[in-house]
């Protein structure tokens, strides 16, 4: 990996503090952290006799010369590859700017070109196995984004709430007010399946339904944590 990342790890609360202590220790600066949830629906969790365990969305931006000794880190010191332990995902990043590329500099990352006085990019293209895909909707209607989701291949996700910042509380985006309370629903997938995902997530949750979701993919560098079976073993 030759440019900057972004990191994405999802991590119950009880593991979050040792993702934020791993950054610390690698001087990677961990820009934000968000409570969210899983999903499992409520029924499924009564039937199993189980929980619904509390989640953090840690997000930080990875020089290139540390992505290996971070996956390392969350392979050794966190487990994130057991069953329940989280899942972590890089997506590359095409450019960065203000204090966050001090800090790329101070550490020696030099990858990028600088197009503009405080702004580095990469044009870098590559293949990628996986793609994260993210379902703007509105509050309660995860559920119905998940179903759609999962009927094409995925196995799950993770639910951020949010709320929109429109001026004078009108504004719309892609027919979506963004004053009024939303989730966002990130699922990470299989490459080849994400077209269909998307698809089905806009014909039975998309603006023409009460959910009113928007979909947009993001394309995932690496990731670990995820137990998708093997497409040739289906």
């Amino acid at each position: 990996m030759s440019q900057p990342q972004v990191l994405i790890a999802i991590t119950p609360k009880t593991l979050s503090d040792r993702v934020i202590e791993l950054c610390q220790e690698l001087s990677i600066p961990v820009v934000l952290a968000v409570p969210c949830r899983g999903t499992a629906q409520r029924a499924v969790l009564d039937m199993l006799g189980l929980e619904r365990v509390e989640k953090q969305m840690s997000f930080s931006i990875i020089p290139p010369e540390l992505t290996r000794r971070l996956l390392r880190g969350l392979a050794s010191r966190i487990q994130i590859d057991r069953p329940g332990n989280g899942v972590a995902a890089l997506l590359p990043m095409r450019s960065l700017s203000g204090h966050l590329l001090k800090h790329l500099e101070m550490t020696g990352t030099q990858t990028l070109s600088k197009p503009s006085e405080g702004c580095k990019m990469s044009d870098d293209a590559q293949e990628t196995p996986f793609d994260l895909i993210v379902a703007v909707a509105n509050n309660g209607h995860t559920d119905l984004v998940m179903e759609a989701a999962r009927a094409e291949g995925a196995r799950g996700g993770t639910v951020v709430h949010a709320k929109g910042t429109g001026q004078d509380r009108t504004e719309k985006f892609f027919n979506l007010s963004l004053v009024s309370e939303k989730e966002m629903l990130f699922i990470i997938t299989r490459r080849a399946d994400k077209a269909a995902v998307m698809r089905a997530i806009l014909a039975k949750a998309g603006p023409q339904t009460p959910a009113h979701a928007v979909v947009f993919s993001l394309p995932v560098s690496e990731a670990v944590g995820l137990h998708l079976p093997d497409p040739d073993d289906e």
